[in-house]
């Protein structure tokens, strides 16, 4: 018996959709999937410094009231753009926090609860709009509610710890 950590899913019970750049516009898809959201979102980002995708972003926010944003920590220290893009969420009411305790979030992930996730080799930046990159969108409410869990205990404890940082 696989392990709780550990989810095993048949694709045939879930819509799968890949998506590589430059020719099958990721950011374009990961726009539609924030613009179609009904459920809350959950996204964890090493590289976040595409203006669209804020704008795309808080859009979603506003019409759903429920979406959080957890960002690594060295990306938002090394870039002034991802630093921008993080004081425009904070400033459009997402609640956003730095992943303090891992050594590297080097995750690319929205996660819908009960629906759907977002996840690939593509980051949220202008650069990665002509690199080499991917994404997958599965629609699954089992696959969406293990990535929801698993973003929800980081959340927990990346605020806990933002918390004692920021004041």
């Amino acid at each position: 018996m696989p392990s709780p950590e550990l989810l095993e899913v048949s694709v045939a019970e879930a819509d799968i959709r890949i998506y590589f750049s430059p020719e099958h516009r990721p950011e374009r898809r990961i726009e539609e999937v924030l613009d179609t959201a009904e459920n809350p979102l959950g996204i964890e980002v090493y590289a976040f410094t595409s203006p669209r995708l804020a704008r795309a972003l808080t859009d979603a926010h506003r019409r759903l009231g429920n979406v959080r944003v957890l960002m690594d920590s060295g990306q938002y220290h090394a870039w002034k753009a991802q630093r921008k893009v993080f004081r425009f969420l904070e400033e459009a009411g997402v609640p956003v926090v730095l992943d303090l305790e891992a050594s590297l979030n080097h995750n690319k992930v929205l996660v819908e609860q009960s629906r759907r996730v977002v996840t690939g080799s593509y980051n949220w930046t202008k650069a990665a709009r002509t690199q080499v990159e991917n994404i997958i969108v599965i629609t699954n409410p089992v696959v969406a509610d293990f990535y929801w869990d698993h973003f929800e205990k980081r959340w927990a404890r990346n605020r806990r710890t933002h918390r004692a940082v920021s004041g």
